[in-house]
């Protein structure tokens, strides 16, 4: 079964890494998500040849795949957020919206309370594209 080398955010924001089985890169990101990580990267570990080196190939892949480190995420107008920041504001979203306050209402009471004024900005813009009629998604592109 091959392995697969990943890079996850835990509970608690702070990246993780490591290797585990799966039959795919599907299932590799299920069984992480299963213990409770974001994950961030999931890539196959390069395989090795009979004699024990690694092909030009796979190293090849291994390196194109490798993940990057990013110390933020580029939103609109070039502006950036943390991946941090956004990830608990996906989170509450989604837990708004699954506490059953409609879209536009959770967006309205996140961008209250969102400290960084660029994702509050950003907020607000996806509050006014869903209000305006658009769908969540279009707001977002």
């Amino acid at each position: 079964m091959p392995q697969y080398n990943y890079v996850a955010l835990d509970a608690r924001g702070q990246e993780a890494t490591g290797l585990l089985e799966a039959a795919s890169t599907n299932e590799a990101i299920g069984q992480l998500r299963q213990a409770g990580f974001f994950p961030t990267s999931v890539y196959e570990e390069a395989k090795s040849s009979p004699n024990g080196k690694v092909s030009r190939r796979a190293a090849k892949m291994a390196r194109i795949t490798r993940p990057r480190a990013r110390t933020s995420i580029v939103l609109f107008q070039g502006k950036k957020v943390k991946p941090k920041v956004l990830m608990i504001f996906t989170r509450q979203l989604a837990t708004l919206i699954d506490s059953g306050l409609p879209l536009l209402r959770s967006l309205n009471v996140l961008a209250k309370q969102e400290r960084d004024a660029v994702l509050k900005r950003t907020i607000d813009k996806l509050a006014d594209g869903v209000q305006g009629g658009n769908t969540f998604s279009d707001a977002l592109s």
